[in-house]
């Protein structure tokens, strides 16, 4: 019989007692954990390697780990998650927004860090029953229809038509949901803001919305012919003009009534 083939963890964390405690509890529950002190060269690593998830400590040697998500983001398409003894609501916000599937505290308890990482690697579904989906295909019922992307909610996955799996961070699925279901209508920051961030847009001043679109761009560039599935309407904020698409699967039943809510508070 062959054996299930183990789930790789990179640690990132430059405190070797946290470091050693907390990569053998998570080396108990079965997982490959590959563990390194600092932030250089961690990009490369994450590219070369197969790694299911990888785990920053927030601060590695001085340096702050937000810093290297969006380099991390343009070669790993599998969950990133900070976790740090900062409880700061700015920085986690900062996270997310830059990239971050997760912000979690150290000072949980390890079988609750362990839960919620299971439930991000649930939720982006980079692993199901053992085995990656980075560059799994469709199912060919929906591979069929020539020119059409397919959307997955239960696994929160973009594909092309052509199969490839488009990387995208959480923010950036939520975003081009919300934008998608509303094709062809502009939307204003403020009910991008509430959609995805779950707060009103703060004004002129809060570019988080602009960055997170200016993601989600690049994240779909390399896939479309010519111009941008995301148009930018002076005065009124951004319109989805992209490609055809059919979701696969209804959106989970909260997300179906949060979007709701949205959209007649926009209306």
């Amino acid at each position: 019989m062959n054996a299930v083939k183990k789930q790789r963890i990179l640690l990132v964390e430059d405190d070797e007692t946290f470091a050693e405690e907390f990569g053998g509890f998570l080396r108990s529950f079965g997982y490959d954990v590959h563990h390194a002190a600092t932030l250089a060269g961690v990009t490369d690593l994450a590219a070369s390697e197969a790694f299911d998830v990888i785990l920053l400590d927030q601060i590695v040697n001085g340096q702050d780990a937000i810093s290297v998500i969006e380099g991390i983001r343009l070669l790993f398409d599998g969950p990133v998650i900070i976790i740090t003894n900062n409880t700061e609501i700015v920085d986690r916000i900062i996270a997310l927004e830059t990239g971050a599937d997760d912000f979690i505290q150290k000072l949980q308890p390890s079988r609750e860090i362990l839960a919620r990482i299971r439930a991000v690697m649930r939720r982006t579904s980079h692993v199901l029953d053992g085995a990656s989906l980075s560059h799994a295909p469709m199912h060919p019922d929906h591979s069929a229809q020539e020119g059409v992307w397919q959307l997955s909610h239960r696994s929160r996955t973009l594909m092309t038509p052509t199969g490839a799996r488009v990387a995208l961070s959480s923010a950036e699925f939520d975003l081009l949901v919300f934008m998608a279901t509303r094709r062809g209508r502009p939307v204003s920051r403020d009910e991008i803001s509430r959609a995805v961030f779950h707060r009103p847009h703060a004004g002129a001043t809060d570019r988080t919305v602009d960055n997170l679109l200016s993601r989600l761009r690049r994240s779909l560039m390399p896939y479309l012919d010519s111009g941008n599935a995301v148009r930018s309407l002076r005065g009124m904020g951004y319109v989805f003009v992209g490609f055809d698409m059919i979701q696969t699967d209804s959106p989970p039943r909260v997300e179906r009534r949060a979007l709701e809510r949205v959209g007649r508070r926009g209306g």
